[in-house]
């Protein structure tokens, strides 16, 4: 889970796009906003978003895959299909740095890294489970 941060506001859209595409675009750059066909929706800081994949790195940023999460939703929400894409988390290359300082506009949310879920349910034993622990014992 992460939370938006440091994410300057672009007129009246937002602070941060998600993106269809893999590609970054950062927030208080002096790049225009991305096309409006390219953008899911727009998020502003404090919002909560889910990582659904693995980040990568695209022309100096790293960006993640993610699940925008509802008010009062958690990661396990289900229902209605939540607006997914790909936001810049942020600035990989220290020569783009600003100000000589490492840039970011998420925040790894409290309770995060699988605290917030319940561990999975085991899976029901088979019998040859049982076998195979009956011969451990031994």
């Amino acid at each position: 889970m992460w939370t938006v941060t440091n994410a300057p506001q672009v007129g009246g859209l937002g602070g941060m796009p998600v993106l269809m595409e893999a590609e970054p675009w950062a927030p208080g750059s002096d790049a225009p906003p991305p096309p409006e066909d390219t953008v899911v929706r727009w998020l502003s800081n404090g919002d909560t978003v889910e990582q659904v994949g693995h980040s990568k790195k695209v022309h100096g940023y790293m960006v993640m895959p993610i699940r925008c999460l509802r008010p009062g939703e958690d990661a396990d929400g289900k229902g209605d299909t939540a607006a997914e894409g790909w936001v810049t988390r942020r600035l990989v290359d220290k020569e783009r740095a600003r100000g000589g300082q490492h840039v970011v506009w998420f925040d790894e949310a409290v309770g995060a890294r699988g605290a917030a879920r319940a561990p999975p349910e085991p899976a029901d034993k088979g019998a040859g489970d049982d076998a195979w622990a009956a011969f451990m014992a031994k």
